[in-house]
């Protein structure tokens, strides 16, 4: 695992504090086309990923590592798939967290 370039974890909300930089998204697959997939974030807000391989994913829940191009979009840079359940209300609590003072505990 490289820790030299840590991607830290964001919901929808804190991407405009990102832009131009790598971070981790974790949402629910809402649709896809013509090579972007339409991402609800944690919080609920709607991000457009444009995918590494074109193809939409494979599973409802996708852990997404990119560039974040603008305040509601990225590109992937690789991804993983965290299958058909994941209960995202408690997800966006650990983004709210990872975006605190306690910022240094998930870096």
């Amino acid at each position: 695992m490289d820790c030299t370039d840590p991607a830290p974890r964001v919901n929808f909300e804190h991407l405009p504090r990102f832009v131009g930089k790598k971070v981790r998204l974790v949402g629910q697959c809402e649709g896809f086309d013509g090579g972007v997939a339409k991402v609800k974030a944690a919080d609920g807000g709607i991000v457009l990923v444009r995918t590494k391989s074109g193809a939409p994913y494979e599973n409802n829940y996708v852990e997404v590592e990119g560039l974040v191009d603008g305040p509601n979009s990225m590109t992937e840079v690789e991804h993983t798939l965290f299958g058909e359940k994941f209960d995202m209300e408690v997800y966006n609590e650990v983004c709210k967290l990872a975006n605190t003072s306690q910022q240094a505990l998930f870096l």
